[in-house]
């Protein structure tokens, strides 16, 4: 080996011995805290201050909040989005606002107090919806796109709503000519009707049911004053939703058929008002026990129900149910053993909203009862029992295959 090289292979060694060491020594006892007492306070890193350090603290705490009303709002909207139930042959439904279904589901809370809700996801939600002011289906809609449901029935009334204090049969049904069945069927109201066909075109996954001046052959309605109008109004507007392609619409002809014995005038009066097979989807009645002077027990109204589906060979949907709250839980244990022995009942749709008619009956029951924050565990079992008669499944032959729950 060269002088030369020795002579360079010595001066490394003496740098590395003279400047690594020393520093790797120096790294080594600052990381032990050795030095942290008698280093110069240039050399450490500012500490922080108790006020910042409690700033920081504050943010960070903020931030977790955030993220966790996020997760929490991520959670519900899920949860919301699965209150409804896919609609199948036979359906639950309930008469209250798409708003209202999580405090009907979930439980409300009224004066401090959190009630336990149904649990019950029905398939479709019915709203009443007058014809006053020309409103839209739109926000119903958005809604029931909201939580899930696949199915809404409007209950389409021509009228100018009278207020609820004064609300007799007789003046309910005063003409209101310009939402009569004449002026429908004239065509004076075919821009809002096509207006009203087009905004449902824009919910081709809602199934929505057209319940269109419903118990049509009492006295209590203005639309009941002259039939055969009616059934020019109802075959115009089926023709309009035609024209325009609504694939969604199905049109529901829902009658009062009552409570008493079947005869040929009540045959007769009822079938004045009927537009034909080829207008109709489904035909629906209302099966409402008022309670007190005005009682129905569920075996006052199947008769009638039979008859008309006998005759008229097509399913029935009962389409607007309710009972007073005293004697609410055989009631509803009575329909369901009515329903759940039916396979050509297709749909029961429970009534959440107040009554008019109970305006112009004082000596009638109360219908203001929720099954959402009933109490009685009896009453809420029949109900449980009525959801599970209303989504039963039949095999072809009417035969039941033990599924159906609404839950």
């Amino acid at each position: 080996m060269s002088s030369h090289r020795v002579s360079r292979s010595r001066n490394r060694l003496r740098a590395w011995t003279f400047v690594t060491v020393p520093a790797l020594a120096f790294c080594c006892l600052y990381a032990s805290g050795v030095l942290g007492t008698v280093a110069p306070k240039s050399w450490h890193p500012p500490e922080a201050s108790q006020a910042q350090e409690a700033k920081h603290a504050l943010l960070a705490a903020q931030a977790a909040r955030v993220r966790e009303g996020q997760r929490a709002h991520r959670s519900r909207q899920n949860k919301l989005k699965h209150l409804g139930k896919a609609p199948g042959a036979r359906n639950f439904g309930v008469a209250i606002p798409g708003n209202a279904l999580p405090a009907w589901v979930w439980g409300p809370s009224k004066n401090g107090k959190k009630y336990e809700g149904t649990g019950v996801h029905p398939q479709l939600l019915m709203t009443f919806q007058s014809w006053h002011g020309k409103p839209m289906p739109t926000t119903y809609l958005e809604q029931d796109e909201e939580f899930g449901i696949q199915a809404q029935m409007f209950t389409w009334e021509p009228w100018r709503t009278p207020p609820r204090d004064d609300s007799s049969p007789a003046q309910q049904e005063r003409a209101q000519p310009r939402y009569s069945n004449q002026a429908i069927a004239d065509g004076k109201w075919d821009s809002y009707i096509k207006e009203w066909a087009d905004a449902l075109k824009s919910f081709p996954h809602i199934t929505v049911y057209i319940r269109f001046g419903h118990e049509m052959n009492g006295d209590w309605y203005p639309w009941s004053l002259d039939p055969p109008e009616y059934v020019l109004a109802w075959r115009h507007i089926w023709n309009i939703f035609h024209q325009q392609h609504v694939t969604n619409a199905k049109f529901v002809w829902s009658a009062d058929f009552g409570e008493s014995s079947p005869d040929t005038d009540w045959w007769q009066n009822m079938m004045s008002y009927w537009p034909g097979k080829k207008y109709v989807n489904d035909i629906g009645t209302t099966v409402i026990n008022f309670g007190g002077s005005d009682s129905h027990a569920v075996d006052q109204f199947t008769p009638l129900i039979d008859v008309v589906h006998q005759r008229l060979k097509m399913p029935i949907m009962l389409t607007e149910v309710n009972t007073a709250k005293k004697g609410r839980t055989q009631w509803m244990l009575d329909l369901a053993s009515f329903v759940g022995q039916t396979p050509w009942i297709n749909g029961v749709v429970l009534s959440q909203d107040p009554s008019h008619g109970k305006a112009a009956m004082p000596t009638v029951g109360n219908l203001s009862w929720q099954v959402s924050d009933d109490k009685s565990r009896r009453a809420r079992l029949a109900f449980d029992k009525l959801v599970d008669a209303a989504t039963k499944t039949f095999g072809p032959a009417g035969t039941s295959d033990g599924t159906g729950s609404g839950a």
